[in-house]
């Protein structure tokens, strides 16, 4: 890369770093009464730890979601009963506030273990919870590629009852994120913008409005979120700086933005391709590979506790590089 190409780079993480003109009034979203509604939500004291490694595992999983042995678990003395918001997950996702909404068939499954294998799966709307319980590990056991073969699915929740401990249901609203410039031959060519990473949330339709889901979210939409899509906003110590959008299929788009909060304006675009590594705090730990219209490299570290960026980013960044062969530019 020449002196022209590191400039690009690190005039983007400037950017990053301040193209807000000032902090204006905080991000805030608003719900009607129906998106938090009460939903009863009933862990047992000593739940089953449910784990499938393959398809043939299933029945043995799926059995514990008949409705007799839910009420079972629902009826154990010392079991805990909550309402949806006050389990972040069922609060703070898109996926969790539609399962709050839905009717009996809903259940929802995950990568285990969780920290490495970022594999997910949900089914609402369902005819009854065992069957959810099996379309739900059905896909969260499809996502695993050959890389992730020791991966397992594990059943979170089978309609009202919740088989994994409170921390299984963990949702950070805005986690750590690391913007690194690199040069020609992917490595680090500047400073690095220290970032935080927030969902951008949008609510949507009521059951009303949808016919007959009640959790007001439609399959291909909720595919999606269980492969990780999501929009996020980018903030630096001015304010949003960037609006990040992951596609199901593995793209990603960047779209640098600039102005106050209230009037932001995008002046610039990187795309690019997306992977997860697996689960910090409920939500994915991600490498992002992005290229500008010039073809400068830009890496995206999202969802790492400090401790472990510090610890980990060589092992990341030298991860990272066969993404940014799928890239554009």
């Amino acid at each position: 890369m020449g002196v022209v190409g590191r400039r690009s780079a690190s005039l983007l993480v400037v950017a990053l770093l301040g193209s807000c003109a000032s902090i204006g009034a905080p991000i805030t979203t608003t719900f009607a009464p129906s998106e938090i509604e009460a939903a009863r939500l009933v862990q047992p004291p000593r739940p089953p730890k449910l784990v499938a490694s393959d398809i043939g595992d299933l029945d043995d999983v799926v059995s514990a979601a008949a409705p007799d042995r839910l009420a079972s678990w629902m009826a154990e003395r010392g079991a805990r009963r909550f309402e949806g918001p006050q389990i972040p997950f069922f609060f703070e996702s898109e996926l969790g506030r539609a399962y709050a909404r839905s009717g009996p068939g809903r259940a929802i499954a995950r990568g285990e273990p969780a920290d490495r294998c970022p594999l997910f799966g949900a089914a609402l709307d369902g005819a009854d919870p065992a069957s959810a319980a099996r379309g739900a590990m059905r896909q969260c056991l499809s996502q695993r590629s050959p890389s992730q073969s020791d991966c397992a699915c594990r059943l979170l929740a089978a309609d009202q009852v919740l088989f994994a401990p409170p921390e299984a249901f963990a949702y950070a609203r805005a986690v750590s994120a690391k913007a690194i410039p690199l040069d020609a031959r992917l490595r680090p060519s500047g400073p690095p913008a220290r970032l935080i990473a927030e969902e951008r949330f949008e609510p949507r339709a009521a059951a009303a409005e949808t016919g007959a889901r009640a959790s007001g979210l439609e399959p291909a939409r909720r595919e999606a979120l269980a492969l990780g899509a999501r929009r996020l906003w980018l903030i630096g110590l001015q304010g949003p700086v960037a609006g990040l959008d992951l596609q199901a299929d593995g793209a990603a788009r960047l779209t640098v933005l600039e102005g106050p909060r209230d009037a932001l304006r995008p002046v610039r675009e990187l795309e690019g391709r997306w992977e997860a590594e697996g689960f910090r705090r409920g939500r994915l730990a991600e490498r992002v590979a992005l290229r500008d219209e010039a073809g400068e490299p830009l890496l995206l570290l999202i969802g790492y506790e400090p401790a472990e960026m510090a610890e980990a980013e060589a092992r990341l960044l030298r991860e990272a590089k066969p993404l940014f062969a799928k890239t554009p530019g």
